[in-house]
């Protein structure tokens, strides 16, 4: 049994981003577990911006339409939008 979580979806109908969020992908089988949440999604949201939040990453290359930030990053631009 595979269970696959995208932890935030942004907008209603049509969610303009998908967020997952993780501690650390620095060890393989957590860079593919939070990678494959993100790249599996389905289901109308094709179209939707994939983020990582992540505080290690380990100079990790993203897939293609994934985006890595690191938390500090991710959290000092929320806050600077409110």
């Amino acid at each position: 049994l595979e269970f696959r979580r995208v932890l935030f979806r942004s907008g209603r109908e049509r969610p303009s981003q998908l967020v997952n969020v993780s501690y650390s992908v620095v060890k393989q089988q957590a860079w593919d577990r939070e990678i494959r949440g993100l790249t599996k999604v389905t289901s109308g949201l094709a179209k939707a911006e994939r983020l990582l939040v992540v505080h290690e990453h380990g100079n990790r290359t993203p897939p293609r339409g994934v985006k890595i930030v690191e938390a500090w990053r991710y959290l000092l631009d929320l806050s600077s939008n409110s």
